[in-house]
């Protein structure tokens, strides 16, 4: 095992990441990214944006054309409200992720007060380990801030091909909250960029790039902050009434793949304040929220996926029916009656415990993919034809653990082994997904016969070759990608593989595991990242 030793500290790393996308099916009138900023989606200090929005966007477009200086003097903005006009405009616009490195100003003096008279943005951002503490800090060059950028874009278009740009507001927020969740983890270093690339973030991530995504998708939101949960969720618009959505608590910590829950999705303000188990307080908000159509809406109770597939909505009821009628079944959703109608039963699946229990709930996720459904039960994955309405096995389970979810990534289908619902477990590979033929039509063709003639060959003689020895690559501790070096690429790939964006094979796991422990977590992204930042001079 070749371990590899950091002679000097690196100041700049050079961003460059080839995504690994999860499959999704793109609707007929999917969105398209739009190239300029969008202003007024997403709110953020309503009367202080009003009161000063020439200035605001001002400072938002000399951000986003990344300008060395940008002059306000113009604005006579006080020198106290420097700090808040910029984490105002850089909540309503997360594309300026690239900020969050930090800030200086020049100011003059006018009577007895202090104005701002120019901004000097740094491109940059900080990191932190999954504690909290304090890591190391890294400059962008504007060379690196476009080339995030357009990774950012890049991701920020794949959710977008899932929402169809008819929609009601309502399914777009309902599609964008399940695909952040379904495709990311929570980690508390993570920031927006992270959230939306990689995979990983905190609240500041979650809530950020949903407001971007939501914005894009045409729909108004806002950023709500509580200081004292030291916490970040949305408010989001829908039909004229904003309502709460916590996107960071509706993914299952720790992280669960193929199930996202809708217990935070659209709340009025009672009902997020009154929540017995986690409720939200001394929240900063402009907008009020005494609409309470949703809060006891049946969704609320659902723990997968929400496909939206040919005008229905199906879904899957794990609990137990003792406690939802609709428990243990595959449902059909109709928001406006609020009801679910039965299309398959699984009332008779139970998942084992040691000593001859059972869990009281089910553990089935629900994908589609081209007009076809996939759920697991304990032993097997089924899939259910959208067409002809049968269910049918898929894949059974030949494994030594039991199937708790599943995943559909890029076309392939992987079951969750876990050896119970508490673990986040493992994806295992189980078949590719179905592709449905399209009808083909066209006049019948009449081929003539050919006669060939008959061909002598004559025999060869082969001239014996030397083959030259191939040399296997080293494992290098940290070279996640395989190329033969350790940049920030790797902590890329790290995190991404740990979000499941891809399996890891043998040789990556064995690169993988920086600070070697003979496990891949979140503590081997902290090892390659201080790594990195100069904190240590070798990895494992």
């Amino acid at each position: 095992m070749k371990h590899h030793t950091k002679a000097r500290r690196l100041t700049a790393v050079l961003l460059s990441l080839a995504l690994i996308l999860g499959a999704a099916a793109m609707p007929a009138s999917s969105l398209q990214l739009k190239d300029d900023m969008t202003f007024g989606r997403i709110s953020e200090y309503k009367d202080f944006y009003e009161a000063h929005s020439e200035v605001a966007d001002l400072l938002a477009k000399g951000l986003f054309d990344l300008e060395d200086r940008i002059y306000i003097k113009d604005y006579a903005i006080p020198d106290y409200e420097a700090s808040r006009l910029l984490t105002m405009v850089t909540h309503m616009h997360p594309e300026l992720f690239y900020v969050s490195g930090g800030f200086s100003y020049s100011r003059y003096k006018q009577g007895d007060s202090y104005y701002v008279h120019s901004f000097i943005p740094r491109w940059g951002r900080v990191f932190y380990d999954s504690n909290g503490n304090y890591t190391g800090e890294q400059s962008y060059t504007k060379e690196q801030v476009l080339e995030m950028r357009a990774e950012f874009r890049t991701r920020a278009q794949w959710y977008l091909d899932q929402v169809d740009e008819d929609m009601s507001d309502f399914d777009k927020a309902l599609i964008l909250h399940d695909a952040l969740v379904l495709n990311s983890s929570y980690l508390l270093s993570g920031e927006t960029y992270d959230l939306m690339v990689n995979g990983q973030g905190k609240c500041y991530g979650y809530s950020e790039a949903y407001s971007y995504l939501l914005a894009q998708a045409g729909v108004n939101s806002e950023i709500v902050e509580s200081a004292e949960m030291f916490h970040q969720w949305n408010k989001v618009e829908i039909d004229g009434k904003y309502y709460h959505v916590d996107v960071t608590w509706d993914d299952p910590t720790p992280d669960k793949p193929g199930f996202v829950k809708h217990t935070f999705f659209l709340l009025s303000d009672s009902a997020i304040e009154g929540y017995e188990a986690n409720p939200h307080y001394d929240y900063r908000s402009d907008f009020v929220s005494d609409d309470t159509r949703f809060d006891k809406m049946r969704y609320h109770r659902i723990n997968t996926r929400m496909c939206h597939v040919g005008g229905d909505v199906y879904v899957v009821d794990n609990n137990n029916p003792e406690s939802s009628e609709s428990g243990k079944h595959l449902l059909t959703y109709d928001l406006g009656a609020d009801s679910f109608e039965t299309v398959e039963s699984f009332t008779d699946e139970r998942w084992h415990a040691d000593e001859g229990l059972v869990w009281s709930n089910n553990y089935m996720s629900l994908e589609e993919y081209d007009g076809y459904l996939y759920m697991n039960t304990e032993n097997s994955v089924l899939v259910f034809d959208m067409q002809t309405k049968e269910l049918s096995p898929f894949a059974v389970n030949s494994f030594e653990k039991r199937f708790y979810g599943l995943r559909v990534i890029d076309g392939r289908v992987y079951a969750v082994l876990a050896d119970n619902p508490n673990e986040t477990g493992t994806l295992q590979y189980v078949g590719d997904c179905y592709i449905r033929e399209e009808p083909t039509t066209g006049e019948p063709t009449t081929e003539e016969p050919t006669t060939e003639a008959p061909t002598t060959e004559e025999p060869t003689t082969e001239e014996p070759t030397t083959e030259e020895p191939v040399t296997e690559p080293e494992n290098i501790i940290g070279d996640v990608d395989g190329n033969g070096s350790i940049d920030i690429n790797d902590a890329t790939q790290l995190q991404r593989g740990l979000a499941l964006f891809f399996i890891f094979d043998d040789a990556q796991r064995v690169r993988a595991d920086a600070n070697g422990d003979g496990a891949v977590n979140i503590k081997d992204v902290t090892a390659l990242q201080r790594f990195l930042a100069g904190f240590e001079n070798c990895l494992a």
